[in-house]
């Protein structure tokens, strides 16, 4: 029994209870451990993006990271103290260490035996939050999105024009302007251009003898305005600019969008009218080859 005990690198008492020897190694990699709040600390970069979705202001940025900071350090260092509750010697686990909890967890895995899933999947979200936040995407935002924030938008959300009536306010900007944009593609009328410069986005669209210029306030975060700042019908000799009369600015507007809304429906009624002109001519014909079919 000896010789077997020695084999397996056991003892065994005359109770016939077995122990594992005591190799010298810390016992502690032989344990488990609780990794949760390393898993917490993981994801945290990834519940901030979602939780960013929701900041439109440059501050409350700032404050969703700065959470996300603190909150990654806190988990680190409650399970430095979890692991010092467990017996663990944690002299080389450095506070310090928790700010950035690939490292911690690294040398975590040196003093546990435990592995280090946890950092690698910090460093993947973390990257990904570096790239994607709202701060990264105002530096590398391009024409698209600066043309987008106004095109995509509604008249109703525009400061200066709060108010504003007509039956295509709640129709976006870009298919009020141009009904046909999607259909077209790349062939559109209206064309937009941008440009940026100090904090301010200013956007101009023309289409035909219409001619509209925007401006987006933009803080390095989130857009916290959009004016209209132009007016222009080359057709009806109308030019409107932000320092008239803004009543006289959102009347003219109101009859652009009422305007908008009759040639809509107009082209509904040409395309009826077509249509049912189409099928009287089909009738007609029908009736026509019956009528020779029973004179043969």
């Amino acid at each position: 029994m000896k010789r077997l005990a020695s084999l397996l690198n056991v003892n065994i008492d005359e109770n016939g209870v077995i122990t594992p020897v005591s190799s010298g190694y810390n016992n502690s990699r032989y344990k488990m451990f609780s990794n949760s709040r390393l898993w917490f600390a993981a994801l945290i970069p990834l519940l901030t993006m979602f939780i960013e979705m929701y900041a439109n202001r440059f501050a409350l940025g700032v404050l969703c990271w700065v959470c996300c900071v603190i909150s990654w350090t806190t988990a680190c260092l409650l399970d430095r103290r979890y692991l010092r509750q467990k017996g663990v010697d944690v002299s080389g686990l450095s506070p310090a260490t928790a700010i950035l909890p690939p490292l911690y967890i690294f040398k975590r895995v040196v003093i546990t035996g435990d592995q280090n899933t946890t950092a690698i999947i910090f460093i993947c979200f973390a990257f990904y939050a570096a790239c994607a936040n709202g701060f990264s995407q105002g530096i590398a935002m391009g024409d698209a999105k600066m043309i987008g924030q106004v095109r995509d938008n509604y008249w109703t959300n525009i400061s200066n024009l709060s108010g504003v009536e007509g039956t295509n306010t709640l129709k976006t900007i870009g298919a009020t302007i141009d009904p046909d944009a999607d259909r077209l593609g790349n062939k559109a009328k209206a064309k937009w251009t941008a440009k940026r410069m100090e904090g301010i986005i200013y956007v101009t669209v023309k289409c035909g003898d219409i001619e509209i210029k925007f401006e987006e306030t933009f803080d390095g975060f989130a857009f916290t305005d959009i004016k209209m700042t132009y007016f222009s019908d080359v057709a009806n000799k109308v030019k409107y600019d932000k320092n008239g009369d803004n009543t006289v600015f959102k009347k003219y507007v109101e009859a652009y969008l009422q305007s908008k809304s009759k040639n809509s429906d107009s082209s509904t009624d040409s395309a009826d009218e077509t249509s049912s002109v189409a099928e009287d001519s089909a009738a007609a014909e029908d009736t026509a080859e019956s009528k020779a079919r029973k004179a043969a």
